[in-house]
Parts: C-alpha cells; sequence; structure tokens
C-alpha cells in the first residue's frame, strides 16, 4: 500500500505521521510485554494496532483512488 500512496505525496506524508504514532505505541506495546500486564492483552493489542495500520492504509488509499476518479470524470 505504501507504494501505491506514492502517487499522492501529500496524503503519502499525512499517513507516514499516522503510523509514525502508531509505531511509537507498538514501541511501549513491546515493552509492556515484560511487565505486570496480561501479556494476552498486550499482544492483542499489539494486533489491533496492526489492524489499525492497515485500515488506515486501505482507507486512504481507497478514498484518493475515488477522489482521482472523480476529478478525471469532471475534466
Amino acid at each position: 500500500y505504501m507504494n501505491d500512496l506514492k502517487a499522492y505525496p501529500d496524503a503519502e506524508m499525512e499517513v507516514r505521521k499516522e503510523l509514525a504514532e502508531l509505531d511509537e505505541h507498538f514501541e511501549v506495546l513491546k515493552n509492556e510485554l515484560g511487565s505486570d500486564f496480561s501479556s494476552e492483552e498486550i499482544v492483542e493489542a499489539m494486533i489491533d494496532n496492526y489492524r489499525l495500520k492497515l485500515e488506515i492504509l486501505e482507507r486512504t488509499l481507497s478514498h484518493l483512488k475515488r477522489s482521482s476518479k472523480a476529478v478525471y470524470h469532471e475534466i
């Protein structure tokens, strides 16, 4: 998906920013794996983190493609 986003530089920067924030959250979760928290809960949160990243990419790309088609149809 990231390769597809390169066609939309402005959106790519915004998505990269959001993904970087999720990466930071993921690192916190990894660090918490060794703490008193339930490992199962942490792993579930890590999986949710990956799902959210994928969802952000899919939605953004879908939106950008729809927007591009709409612009072409107007011309």
